[in-house]
């Protein structure tokens, strides 16, 4: 899942309160400051009510290499418990 780069663009005055809701809900602060949120239909949902008053991107984020994983028997072998006589632990 990417993210959306979101920026402040254009003041609120003479906008309704709704979309001063919106702005606030998005977590922006004041004009040109900028928030990174995930790629959620919620996200989309409050960006397309005010996207007139904002710049938005959206970010991919790079795909992790995948990890290979060890054989089960592998890490059986090179961790296996040493075990110990009666007469070693009397002594």
């Amino acid at each position: 899942m990417g993210q959306l780069k979101i920026t402040w663009t254009k003041s609120c005055i003479g906008r309704p309160k709704g979309q001063r809701r919106v702005i606030d809900s998005l977590g922006l602060k004041r004009l040109h400051h900028t928030v990174l949120l995930g790629d959620t239909p919620t996200i989309r949902g409050m960006v397309n009510k005010v996207q007139h008053l904002l710049q938005v991107e959206q970010i991919e984020e790079p795909k992790k290499p995948t990890r290979r994983r060890t054989r089960k028997s592998d890490v059986e072998t090179s961790e296996a418990p040493v075990e110990t006589s009666e007469a070693e632990l009397n002594s």
